[in-house]
């Protein structure tokens, strides 16, 4: 009996874990006129109060210029963050980092365009 509780705890534990995936995609835009960057984090979530993107970081080189923190998913298909960047000009190559609350994480590279 005890060993069958067990199996089904470690059934259940990893089922949970399943469930749980990176982010899929990162995409940006870059508004030059106004400084704003737009990063749209895909990463699909049935339920965004417990399984969200949990940070997204912008780097230029080895620098961190930006992070944002969440508790949150604001939508099932989405994490979007707006950051505003006066030191950031089109041309520059950008790294952005999103990382789920859960499990994993995804990095991209993109070069800012007007």
């Amino acid at each position: 009996m005890k060993k069958s509780v067990w199996l089904l705890l470690a059934l259940l534990f990893l089922a949970t874990g399943a469930l749980a995936h990176p982010p899929s995609d990162i995409n940006a835009s870059f508004d030059a006129s106004n400084n704003y960057l737009t990063v749209r984090v895909t990463h699909n979530s049935l339920n965004p109060q417990k399984h969200y993107i949990k940070q997204v970081s912008v780097s230029v080189g080895d620098d961190n210029l930006l992070t944002q923190n969440f508790k949150m998913q604001f939508s099932k298909k989405e994490q979007i963050v707006i950051f505003f960047t006066p030191d950031l000009k089109p041309g520059t190559e950008i790294t952005i980092n999103a990382k789920c609350s859960w499990f994993g994480e995804k990095t991209k590279k993109i070069l800012l365009t007007k």
